[in-house]
């Protein structure tokens, strides 16, 4: 039997360098600077703040 591998998503603070993943089970979570946010879960993710300040990483 093969097992799905998941990948690991997250958004990257470019200012603290906290890593926020994208299923926080839609709890507003911000990184420790308050420079941005994600909001999500395994359907969605919302992300805020400014673009400049993060990025997104997928492995």
């Amino acid at each position: 039997m093969k097992t799905k591998k998941l990948k690991k998503s997250y958004c990257l603070c470019k200012k603290c360098f906290d890593k926020i993943p994208f299923d926080t089970n839609k709890v507003l979570t911000y990184c420790t600077c308050k420079a941005i946010y994600v909001d999500g879960c395994e359907y969605y993710s919302r992300i805020g703040g400014n673009k400049e300040n993060y990025e997104f990483v997928e492995k």
